[in-house]
């Protein structure tokens, strides 16, 4: 995960991740949420975010520190730090109402993370994407969907 944009162009910054070596820099879930990261370096989170939203319950629990949540469209850029990237842009707008309300929980430390810094891309992101998965070469690959098949 090299690059992680917000709706201005302010909020683009290379996060240098993935930082330790041994921990996963991006998770992929598509289980329904928002975009999940978990940044202890602080390259994101300190950020101030335009369009706030309330905290999730699951952001007060204890575990989860310094977290704000956010409706931004977002643009995502994976890559290995060389000319290898995929970019996607999450923009929520057209989607139904209740997929409108939060597109990403920015946390110092994200519980869902489960210690490991970084990003889960999250289950909206298989909104905009096709993700395969390939279990026997431990490889993961995007393509973009077009709007008019979400």
């Amino acid at each position: 995960m090299d690059v992680f944009e917000g709706p201005f162009a302010y909020h683009r910054i290379k996060t240098k991740w993935p930082g330790t070596p041994d921990l996963p820099m991006a998770m992929v879930d598509t289980g329904g949420g928002p975009v999940f990261l978990s940044d202890p370096d602080g390259y994101l989170y300190k950020q101030p975010w335009p369009e706030q939203k309330p905290l999730p319950d699951w952001a007060k629990d204890g575990i989860s520190i310094s977290c704000q949540a956010v409706k931004d469209p977002l643009t995502i850029e994976i890559g290995d730090g060389g000319d290898n990237f995929f970019s996607y842009r999450i923009d929520t707008t057209n989607l139904p109402k209740p997929v409108q309300d939060l597109t990403l929980v920015l946390c110092q430390q994200c519980s869902y993370m489960q210690g490991n810094r970084g990003m889960n891309i999250g289950g909206i992101s298989a909104l905009f994407n096709y993700i395969l998965i390939d279990n026997n070469l431990g490889k993961v690959g995007f393509r973009s969907k077009h709007l008019a098949t979400v």
